[in-house]
């Protein structure tokens, strides 16, 4: 199975980010380069600001059929 990450927020988002991926592809996982390409897409949100909340529901509801996860403040 393969994954992408979508990271919105701050540098401590980008670095849990990084964790995900490296857990992820240690299990066996492969990472895509886009979300076309993945089979889930995990969302690393941020909530501290309202703009980058909204961009994030705006991005989930574009990922049609596939399976979303979403992590980080917002979750």
């Amino acid at each position: 199975m393969n994954f992408f990450i979508k990271t919105f927020g701050c540098q401590m988002n980008v670095n849990d980010s990084e964790k995900i991926r490296h857990i992820l592809v240690g299990k066996g996982f492969s990472a895509a380069d886009t979300d076309a390409e993945a089979e889930v897409v995990i969302i690393n949100s941020c909530a501290v600001r309202e703009k980058p909340q909204e961009k994030i529901f705006s991005y989930a509801g574009r990922l049609k059929g596939k399976t979303i996860i979403v992590a980080g403040c917002v979750a």
